[in-house]
């Protein structure tokens, strides 16, 4: 799912307000590194949907901590990367990992991943390359 917009019109309340009550996990991307940004949400998948140890795995890619996630916590989880266009920036490799995750790992997990950015033109020059890619969300 994406969600994007201009800055300060409520994107990140929105999703907070969405996923109060429901097994989620919730990280704001930083303009910094690939490997920071994956150690930062796999801390934050750990601690929020309670996975001990699991920020100490040392994942390489996006898809690899999203599959170990689904498989450890189970279906029905939601994750939230907030200001997902600052990590793309940082490392525009993330797109094609998105692009794999949704093709590939999503396919067939019963689990939702929101990506939010404030950097519209961004998002839709990205969405139109296919870099982002949306397939249906479950329920």
């Amino acid at each position: 799912m994406l969600v994007y917009g201009r800055r300060r019109v409520g994107k990140t309340r929105l999703l907070l307000e969405w996923i109060r009550g429901k097994p989620s996990a919730y990280y704001q991307a930083a303009p910094a590194s690939h490997k920071v940004n994956l150690e930062a949400l796999a801390k934050a998948v750990e601690g929020q949907l309670g996975l001990a140890g699991f920020s100490g795995i040392g994942f390489r890619s996006l898809p690899q901590l999203v599959e170990l996630a689904y498989r450890l916590y189970g279906s029905g989880f939601v994750l939230v990367i907030d200001e997902f266009t600052y990590w793309a920036r940082a490392y525009p490799g993330i797109l094609s990992e998105t692009q794999y995750l949704a093709d590939h790992v999503l396919d067939n997990a019963d689990i939702i991943i929101a990506l939010t950015g404030s950097l519209v033109s961004f998002m839709e020059r990205s969405a139109g390359r296919g870099a982002l890619h949306s397939t249906a969300a479950p329920g």
